[in-house]
């Protein structure tokens, strides 16, 4: 089972429609209501009146308090997918796993005031996984708002739960996607990176030795470097440091894997000049007489270096890193005599 929890919107109409249509490519069927509390469609009686009705439902509570979310996002949307292999539930079975999301993430509580839901099944997926639409208003009948803050830790929480009461395939342990994957490939990398470099200019320099493109992320009212993200070249997805692990955001590394920057116009200066980082890590490596001394010694890793001195790589760092205030301060020359030698 996967759940996913979709962007929130304004306004409940667009996915309601989506839910009960046909889909993009015709490949909807069967569209139903199979849990909640908004007007139920049944099988075969799908209709635009009763689309919006149930759209109506939906805005109710939003509507009759005024209130919303300060950022007007107040229609969540979640999408519960079973494993191509598991048999397609019955609606009866999709009402009691849909209902117990919702209790256990806290979105219907006896406790507090009620929530306007539905639940649709459209059938199998592109990949054909028997799944349900869970749309629901963040606004309770009272005017209070349904709290979503760690939604996703609640919903892995209750995913693991589920799995077992329901029998279904557990995905725990399993890559679930394509960018999981990707993301558990360049965890190890960057964390090799990490800690097997002194200072965050080597760092940079063995992350672009090992394939990667690290980014960093500036502070727009201080113009310090606060984070990064690495991703490989023409991949549409980056991961930054938080989403690999705790411990490689670049505050973390900052505090115990490596010396720290002199100034923060050195640290902007790394990110800045790769090729620099990469003759960096090169020296470092020959000097302490390690194994990535001998490897960047190589051809291929000459052909990396070459690689990391296109234009490509410094279009990587924001424009504010090409500001003359965030570059390194200039080298002191020695005080000369009377006569102009150096002394």
């Amino acid at each position: 089972m996967i759940v996913e929890i979709a962007k929130s919107g304004p306004d409940p109409g667009g996915l309601v429609r989506y839910s009960f249509g046909k889909g993009s490519k015709n490949e909807h069927e069967h569209q139903r209501t199979v849990a909640g509390n908004c007007l139920s469609i049944g099988d075969g009686q799908v209709t635009h009146d009763l689309t919006e009705q149930v759209a109506n439902d939906l805005r109710a509570h939003q509507l009759a308090n005024g209130t919303g979310p300060q950022d007007g996002k107040h229609v969540s949307h979640i999408i519960i997918v079973l494993d191509p292999d598991d048999a397609p539930q019955t609606d009866e079975q999709w009402k009691a796993i849909a209902e117990s999301y919702m209790r256990e993430t806290g979105w219907t509580d006896p406790a507090k005031a009620a929530v306007a839901w539905t639940a649709v099944n459209h059938g199998r997926n592109n990949a054909g996984a028997d799944h349900i639409h869970i749309i629901a208003s963040r606004v309770r009948a009272d005017g209070t708002l349904v709290n979503t803050w760690k939604d996703r830790d609640k919903s892995r929480q209750w995913r693991v739960k589920a799995e077992k009461t329901f029998g279904l395939t557990s995905q725990t342990g399993r890559v679930t996607s394509a960018q999981e994957r990707e993301r558990l490939r360049i965890e190890p990398i960057v964390r090799a990176a990490a800690y097997g470099s002194r200072t965050e200019g080597e760092f940079i320099g063995r992350l672009r030795a090992a394939g990667l493109n690290p980014a960093p992320r500036v502070n727009k009212q201080t113009r310090k470097v606060t984070g990064y993200s690495v991703g490989t070249d023409g991949a549409k997805r980056r991961y930054g440091g938080g989403t690999l692990a705790p411990d490689l955001t670049l505050p973390a590394l900052r505090r115990g894997a490596w010396a720290q920057p002199r100034t923060p116009r050195t640290a902007a200066h790394h990110w800045q000049h790769p090729t620099n980082n990469l003759n960096r890590v090169a020296r470092a490596a020959s000097m302490r007489g390690d194994q990535d001394g001998a490897v960047m010694d190589t051809a291929d890793s000459v052909a990396r270096i070459a690689k990391a001195r296109s234009t490509r790589a410094p279009d990587l760092a924001p424009k504010s890193l090409a500001d003359p205030a965030l570059r390194p301060p200039p080298r002191r020359q020695p005080p000369t005599t009377a006569r102009g030698l150096r002394r």
